[in-house]
């Protein structure tokens, strides 16, 4: 499965983690939370089955340009 198929995959699993994303590791060290994948992986098991959701919080969590919406100009 090449990359892209594989990110289409895991958009449409409620359950997907991407325990090595840079940005959720990020989001998890200024939460207090581990941020070793491994760890990541073991404290997200309380998050199951809807693991992807915790992704999106953890994705906005940052003060990242990407996550403002609209942009500003």
């Amino acid at each position: 499965m090449d990359e892209t198929s594989d990110r289409h995959a895991s958009a449409r699993d409620p359950d997907a983690f991407p325990e090595a994303d840079l940005g959720v590791r990020h989001a998890a060290e200024l939460l207090g939370l581990p941020s070793s994948p491994a760890a990541l992986v073991e404290r997200a098991h309380i998050w199951r089955p809807w693991r992807a959701y915790a992704v999106q919080y953890l994705w906005s969590v940052d003060d990242h340009r990407i996550n403002d919406w609209p942009p500003r100009s």
